[in-house]
């Protein structure tokens, strides 16, 4: 790849290798995803589909979150990606939230799961909890709420927050 690395298959597990053939990090994974123009890529490990989890690893193959997530999203072009699954730094349960391209949690969602980041740059998104969609700054603090019985608004107002 444009970093010089290439993917390692050694007894069902993969890993990278450097250009002099030098193992870089470690070879464990079940899958390797491309490298991205930030130069991390998404990484699959564990046995079953029931034990799948998820990390990022950065070009020297070191893994970037202290935890595996049960699903990563492909990073946007300011390098923020969702996350799913359950991680014990922030809550005790499954959630979706946001992290950055070092692996940082940059947003995590106690209201449930992110719809949509609507404003990239203020960091605007939709939220559900149980049924509900709740409008959030980077903050997550509540901009607007829609409950059951209130219509959600058109997709003419959702884009004027995309702007």
């Amino acid at each position: 790849n444009e970093y010089g690395l290439a993917i390692v298959e050694e007894n069902g597990k993969k890993g990278l290798i450097n250009k002099n053939g030098e193992v870089i990090g470690e070879i464990k994974y079940k899958d390797i995803g491309k490298f991205n123009e930030y130069g991390v890529a998404i990484v699959e490990f564990g046995e079953s589909r029931l034990n799948k989890h998820y990390n990022i690893i950065n070009i020297i193959g070191e893994e970037l979150c202290k935890c595996g997530y049960d699903k990563i999203w492909e990073f946007n072009k300011d390098g923020v990606a969702i996350v799913h699954g359950f991680n014990t730094r922030n809550f005790p349960y499954s959630h979706d939230w946001l992290i950055d391209i070092e692996g940082n949690s940059l947003f995590p969602c106690e209201f449930g799961n992110i719809i949509e980041v609507i404003n990239k740059k203020s960091g605007t998104m939709r939220v559900r909890n149980f049924g509900e969609s709740i409008l959030l700054n980077s903050k997550g603090e509540k901009l607007q709420e829609f409950n059951r019985d209130h219509k959600h608004p058109s997709k003419k107002k959702w884009r004027k927050f995309r702007k």
